[in-house]
């Protein structure tokens, strides 16, 4: 292995000396070079295929990307990817620049749940899906257009047990539309999915630890949770 003054691997060999290098020279969404040798913005493999990347300066992520043109003998420009962030620094929306198609993702303020609006070609409509995540990240609920279905749609509920180990996944489920989904209105809403109507009725909608607690308490006394 060979490196760079900044300490930073530049050139690899295997046994057989097929060498990848990678170049860290200035590639900034902004344009401008600063000399700080920070990314690795091109790596070129040992048949002399390059990728590239480039950098957004104040946080370092990735805003585009570029690889080698599939089935060629020489090394030209294949397609390009582009990545938007939202003022979080978090993914807003990725782009592929051969026919616009894009996946989006909306953050809502309840700041556990992630809606994806996708697209495979450029004004051929949206897929929409979103995931709820738990308080280690985790998905525990999901749903997502399903065509062709007797809905339309689908959704799933994960369990976990005390370890973060997945013990159990419900089986996707059709709806007549994403809100109507049992999990699809407030943080711990999907709950409601194991307790009866009336009491659904009665505002059994969990806000707090102890609620969702006290809910998964009686899912577990009615034997829909393990």
């Amino acid at each position: 292995m060979q490196y760079n003054t900044a300490g930073a691997v530049v050139v690899t060999h295997d046994p057989l000396n097929h060498g990848v290098t990678v170049s860290y020279a200035d590639s900034f969404s902004d344009g401008i070079g600063r000399n700080t040798l920070a990314y690795p913005t091109t790596v070129t493999d040992p048949d002399g295929y390059s990728a590239t990347s480039q950098y957004n300066f104040d946080f370092g992520a990735v805003t585009s990307k570029q690889t080698p043109q599939p089935n060629t003998v020489a090394n030209l420009p294949g397609p390009v990817q582009t990545i938007a962030y939202d003022s979080l620094g978090r993914t807003a929306q990725v782009t592929n620049l051969v026919n616009n198609a894009y996946t989006r993702f909306v953050y809502p303020a309840s700041q556990n749940r992630v809606d994806t609006y996708a697209t495979i070609q450029d004004n051929a409509g949206e897929a929409h899906s979103f995931k709820i995540t738990d308080g280690h990240g985790r998905a525990i609920a999901s749903a997502s257009d399903h065509a062709g279905s007797a809905g339309g749609f689908s959704g799933q509920l994960i369990y976990y047990d005390l370890m973060g180990r997945t013990v159990k996944t419900s089986e996707p489920n059709g709806s007549a539309s994403l809100a109507a989904l049992p999990f699809a209105q407030g943080p711990y809403a999907f709950l409601k999915i194991c307790v009866p109507a009336v009491e659904v009725m009665r505002a059994v909608v969990p806000r707090r630890l102890a609620d969702v607690i006290q809910v998964i308490s009686l899912c577990r006394i009615q034997g829909r949770v393990d």
